[in-house]
């Protein structure tokens, strides 16, 4: 039994160590800029040929995905050395969702007329937190 008391003791010495150890993990927060991270399913954009009313269907275009979605820039915790230091976060930032789809073709009677791909705002996308380096507090 006392072999059992003095383990859990240990145990409990052991992560009260390790948690002061935690206080400072020497460690910064590194910039991020903002991205687009465009998903793989879309569509191609037409592009046709008018000539005097006849529409001819000549593939390609540009490719139009269903979906954008928009990360600001923000600084992560990364396990970056920097001696005292260590980041929490500062806010929670947004990613934007933006749906997207190919737009009509203009109004043109002659010539090689191509479909633009549009975006709008489709709601929130999801969330990513923006930390702040601090110095760690002696303990």
């Amino acid at each position: 039994m006392k072999a059992h008391i003095a383990t859990a003791l240990a145990l409990v010495c052991a992560s009260e160590f390790a948690a002061a150890g935690e206080l400072c993990p020497d460690m910064r927060a590194v910039n991020h800029h903002g991205r687009l991270q465009q998903s793989a399913a879309g569509t191609r954009c037409q592009r046709v040929l008018r000539l005097f009313g006849l529409t001819i269907n000549l593939g390609g275009g540009e490719f139009c995905p269903a979906t954008i979605l928009v990360y600001p820039a923000h600084r992560d915790c990364a396990s970056v050395p920097n001696s005292g230091t260590d980041c929490e976060v500062t806010q929670t930032l947004t990613i934007t969702r933006l749906s997207c789809r190919c737009g009509p073709l203009p109004n043109a009677d002659f010539g090689i007329v191509e479909a633009e791909c549009g975006c709008t705002d489709a709601g929130i996308g999801g969330y990513v937190d923006d930390h702040q380096t601090i110095e760690c507090l002696d303990a």
